[in-house]
């Protein structure tokens, strides 16, 4: 229906107005293209009017039937009348119309967007590195995130819509760091306490307290309690799971699944006295072996590198990250 009518239009056909824009409304909400349509509705918007009556003439039959019975067809003022109603109705049927198609085709196809996941791994005030970003910018990241008026959500958020189907909100925007660099605690976390924004630590245990220059499990206890860090898994000392596999044995292997990950999510939870659920892969390396294992081991999901936003129908256990550096 909607081709055909597209068609009449590119050949500059003359539509009856109301039910031309009957069945071209019908068709748009029908359409599995919407985005499309819409534009084919604003293209055809001046087609459609020129078919409305702007002459004395004889009034089309669709016109004659919605006056009055007995009611005079033929006199200039009544034709004059008709012509401003079909005018009128026309652009209202056609603007609720796009409106209409644009809110049913909100789909993952119509938002490619989706919701990026930040990630992070240092802070410096004013030496940035390879994974370190200034202080000052990563204050500016969040300024220009609350003047664009995106939402910063829990990573749980994410991954319930995800687990439930549900679409993914481009103007939300969830953070992370990885690995539990001091940094976090002396310039990331005064940060988002002054513009109150959660924000995710992936931790490695094996990193934590483990010298004068690292970050200890009171301070990173104390961030818990602000309400705005969650703590989660990030195995226990940051090997590459997937090389590993390739200089050890099978049974090996499976010890040292263990502890990297079923260790590293009671060593947390212990802790901190809190769920760990969710896992980052160290470096980023993962296959389906590893994915279907840290799903046995009691996680929900598991998050990669792949430099684009999350979106609706996204593996789960390889949901993507956008990792932010220093230009």
């Amino acid at each position: 229906m909607l081709e055909r009518i597209i068609r009449g239009l590119d050949r500059g056909a003359s539509i009856a107005p109301i039910r031309g824009l009957g069945a071209l409304a019908a068709a748009l909400l029908r359409s599995r293209q919407k985005r499309r349509v819409v534009c084919h509705v604003f293209c055809a918007t001046p087609k459609i009017l020129e078919s409305c009556p702007r002459q004395p003439g004889p009034i089309p039959a669709t016109a004659r039937a919605n006056f009055p019975i007995g009611a005079p067809p033929s006199t200039t003022a009544r034709e004059d009348a008709v012509t401003r109603i079909f005018r009128t109705l026309s652009l209202a049927a056609l603007v609720l119309a796009s409106a209409l198609a644009c809110r049913a085709g909100a789909t993952h196809a119509d938002s490619p967007a989706g919701t990026p996941v930040l990630l992070y791994h240092r802070f410096h005030p004013t030496q940035p590195g390879p994974l370190t970003v200034r202080t000052s910018n990563f204050e500016a990241r969040l300024e220009s995130l609350a003047r664009g008026r995106h939402r910063v959500v829990r990573l749980h958020e994410i991954v319930a819509r995800l687990r439930s189907g549900m679409p993914l909100d481009p103007m939300e925007v969830a953070i992370t760091v990885d690995d539990g660099d001091p940094s976090v605690y002396s310039e990331m976390f005064p940060l988002i306490l002054r513009y109150r924004v959660p924000v995710t630590l992936f931790i490695c245990p094996a990193f934590i307290s483990a010298g004068p220059k690292t970050l200890s499990w009171d301070r990173l206890a104390e961030m818990v309690r602000s309400g705005l860090v969650d703590v989660q898994a990030h195995s226990y000392d940051h090997p590459d799971l997937v090389q590993e596999r390739r200089r050890r044995s099978p049974a090996d292997y499976q010890s040292f699944l263990t502890r990297q990950l079923d260790q590293t999510r009671a060593v947390l939870a212990e802790r901190l006295g809190k769920t760990v659920d969710l896992l980052a892969w160290p470096n980023g390396s993962h296959d389906p072996v590893l994915r279907r294992r840290a799903a046995q081991g009691g996680y929900v999901a598991a998050f990669g590198v792949d430099g684009r936003p999350a979106r609706a129908g996204d593996d789960l256990f390889a949901i993507p990250r956008i990792a932010v550096l220093d230009p």
